[in-house]
């Protein structure tokens, strides 16, 4: 590459730049007089995949989509759901009806919720600080339930209420929420552009609290807990936002990230692993190494899917890579199955080539 080239785009198109086919595969020798986009628009039509796997790169400068794959299309946000949580806290800090310094007080309810957990007892109680900072670096489902009691005076049902009007106001028209942490339940659901527009909020309403989501780890007692978005000590410019993973929904990722002045957002749904939703991060940022890419508007979608797919039915989102056993799609949902008909076409195809990716668990 020439030396020239930014250090961003150095580590976008070299570390993170996925050789996803036999062709591509070919072509990576030419990885230095390529441009990153055309290798990219190469790997998204020749990678095999099992299913929908929604995607979507936002310019939150221009408020512009670069790129929406399956955008529109039902998913389970599993702990991308702690970002309403949190906007909705921020609110309230906002507005003087809670402080920095307020007590959450941990209820039976939010006591009782499985991993991960901070697991406080019920009745004790920890600052609304500390409850947001650990809950965005370590996303803890009783930390999100008590900080949703504590916004709605103690009842999580009436926070769920907030959650659904204020994403009926943001216009995440695909949006419903049951609870406050992510925790399964298969009627909360989302997609990629509505989680896209309550990023674009928070960070546009909230930019006071911008350093909570690029929080590297905190400490409480003795206990040191590390972000679970690994990015943010990986690829420069990233200044966090959240990530997800229930059986049901894989592994989710959004990431906020500026690049030559401009802040862009990334959302990836339904990744087999931690490495995937990191590498699909990479090779859509390649987009735009070089710099900024028109696109169209980022608004309300008018297009509504009816079904989600469940990604329990393979391995708990981790074993549904292209030539294993595949399970019979759901009978309502047509495309879902015709994506795992294309896999099924492709399973004889080589494993994808990665150049240059480093990975973690």
């Amino acid at each position: 590459m020439k030396q020239h080239r930014s250090s961003i785009s150095n580590i976008v198109s070299a570390r993170w730049i996925a050789v996803c086919s036999v062709k591509a595969f070919r072509a990576r020798k030419a990885l230095t007089r390529r441009p990153a986009a055309a290798l990219l628009a190469t790997c998204l039509i020749h990678t095999p995949v099992a299913h929908a796997v929604p995607q979507m790169l936002v310019d939150e400068t221009a408020n512009e989509i670069i790129l929406s794959r399956d955008g529109d299309s039902l998913w389970h946000p599993a702990s991308l759901t702690k970002l309403m949580t949190v906007h909705l806290a921020f609110e309230a800090i906002e507005s003087g009806k809670l402080s920095l310094d307020s007590q959450v007080t941990i209820s039976d309810n939010a006591a009782s919720k499985p991993p991960s957990k901070l697991g406080l007892s019920a009745g004790k109680s920890i600052s609304l600080d500390e409850a947001l900072r650990i809950t965005i670096t370590r996303s803890m489902n009783d930390l999100a339930t008590a900080i949703g009691e504590t916004v709605a005076h103690g009842s999580e049902h009436d926070f769920v209420a907030m959650m659904n009007a204020e994403a009926k106001r943001l216009g995440m028209n695909s949006t419903h929420f049951t609870n406050s942490s992510g925790l399964p339940d298969e009627g909360q659901v989302t997609t990629a552009r509505d989680l896209a527009l309550l990023a674009v909020a928070i960070t546009r309403q909230h930019s006071r609290f911008d350093g909570y989501f690029s929080t590297e780890r905190v400490t409480y007692g003795s206990r040191v807990l590390k972000n679970t978005n690994t990015l943010l000590t990986k690829l420069p410019g990233v200044d966090g936002m959240k990530t997800g993973y229930v059986c049901s929904s894989g592994f989710n990722l959004i990431n906020r990230i500026t690049i030559k002045g401009r802040r862009y957002i990334t959302v990836v749904m339904g990744a087999a692993s931690v490495q995937e939703r990191e590498m699909m991060t990479g090779r859509m940022l390649s987009l735009v190494a070089a710099g900024p890419v028109p696109g169209p508007p980022l608004q309300p979608s008018t297009a509504f899917s009816t079904s989600v797919p469940d990604m329990s039915l393979y391995g708990c989102g981790k074993s549904y890579q292209a030539g294993k056993q595949m399970p019979k799609a759901p009978e309502d949902n047509a495309s879902f199955a015709a994506a795992l008909q294309k896999t099924e076409e492709k399973a004889k195809a080589p494993t994808p080539f990665v150049y240059g990716y480093i990975g973690n668990d």
